[in-house]
């Protein structure tokens, strides 16, 4: 394997955490002319707009260069990113429709190529863009020693570590953008194409922020997504195996506290938390409280070997797509915290929140 094959390993696995399911929305139809206006020059290219509105399929629209001009008609159900992509030109030319007119003046030659009208959010977007563009670049330049990592055999493993602490800084980014420009349209649809991705307790206040734009039909779905997340009061009413086969039934362990883990073995993140957990389960568990981490694995065998090394002195069980599902766990790490009857009383704690909760329980 060559280092640029690696680095699209580690790109992937970035990628692959912030996928979520995308639903298909039916809802009127906004429709916007883009009119460019080009260099002479450029009379008789093709020119193509493509357009990824949110939550629909790409949608790519072709003209010709003719007196300078190419102009394009696309109706949309809601905002929508976009650029124009010219023949024979190395850069295209990104923007949002957010009206249902905009001018786009673009000369490579001239002081100032680029000149976007009647798109008030397009400068935002492209500043969020370059800013996001930065980080992939910077994370395709790791330097990589692929011959000791092949030594080692543990190769996917280190970039697994590589791209989760990758993931991290993306959030971090994106969660500011959003916060310095929570009136801008181009932070809603950075916040409807990453939400999932997000802590939930960071999304849901990044959400708080962006009622604004209630009325486009996206605002409905992320809602409903992010209430499905509300689980608090529901009954946690499972049974597992652990690693070595033993049954764990929830309603059965009698503890006072029980912190469901959502976890994976090859995240950084999850294995940070782990430290600071023991430290809690030392302390607290001889007082009523108990953990089960629920490992979610591509590679079981490899998961098995994980999660055995690691030694958790908790009760530890591989994926359950189950319970992953009914309580809307798209990312992780995650956690639920039960009380002594099983229900969810808290979610998504942080280290300090749980501490706390332990605290003034537990005595």
């Amino acid at each position: 394997m060559q280092q640029k094959d690696s680095i699209r390993i580690v790109v992937s696995l970035i990628c692959f955490g912030m996928l979520f399911c995308v639903p298909t929305l039916g809802n009127a139809q906004r429709t916007s002319q883009v009119k460019c206006f080009l260099p002479a020059a450029w009379e008789g290219r093709e020119t193509k707009l493509v357009v990824q509105p949110l939550y629909q399929n790409v949608i790519v629209n072709t003209a010709i260069v003719v007196n300078r001009q190419a102009t394009f008609k696309v109706s949309t159900a809601d905002l929508s990113s976009a650029y124009i992509w010219i023949e024979g030109n190395n850069e295209d030319v990104h923007f949002l429709i957010d009206s249902p007119q905009i001018d786009i003046a673009y000369d490579p030659t001239a002081s100032i190529p680029i000149v976007i009208s009647g798109s008030s959010n397009s400068e935002v977007w492209q500043q969020q863009r370059s800013l996001l563009d930065q980080l992939t670049e910077v994370s395709t330049t790791l330097p990589i020693d692929l011959s000791l990592l092949n030594a080692a055999g543990d190769s996917l493993f280190v970039y697994e570590k590589m791209a989760d602490s990758l993931r991290r800084n993306y959030e971090i980014v994106i969660a500011n953008m959003i916060k310095e420009n929570s009136s801008s349209a181009a932070s809603w649809y950075l916040f409807a194409t990453h939400f999932s991705s997000l802590p939930y307790k960071t999304a849901l206040e990044l959400f708080g922020k962006l009622s604004a734009f209630r009325h486009y039909p996206s605002y409905e779905y992320i809602e409903r997504n992010l209430l499905g997340k509300q689980t608090e009061g529901k009954l946690f009413n499972y049974s597992f195996s652990n690693l070595s086969g033993e049954h764990i039934a929830i309603p059965t362990l009698r503890k006072k506290l029980i912190l469901i883990d959502f976890s994976s073995s090859h995240l950084i993140s999850c294995l940070w938390r782990h430290v600071s957990l023991k430290k809690l389960y030392k302390q607290y568990q001889p007082l009523g409280f108990e953990i089960l981490t629920i490992s979610r694995e591509f590679d079981k065998a490899m998961g098995q070997v994980a999660l055995q090394k690691e030694s958790l002195p908790w009760l530890t069980t591989m994926e359950s797509t189950t319970v992953f599902e009914a309580f809307n766990v798209e990312r992780i790490p995650d956690n639920l915290l039960l009380d002594a009857t099983g229900t969810v009383i808290k979610r998504d704690l942080s280290i300090q929140d749980l501490t706390g909760i332990l605290m003034t329980t537990l005595k």
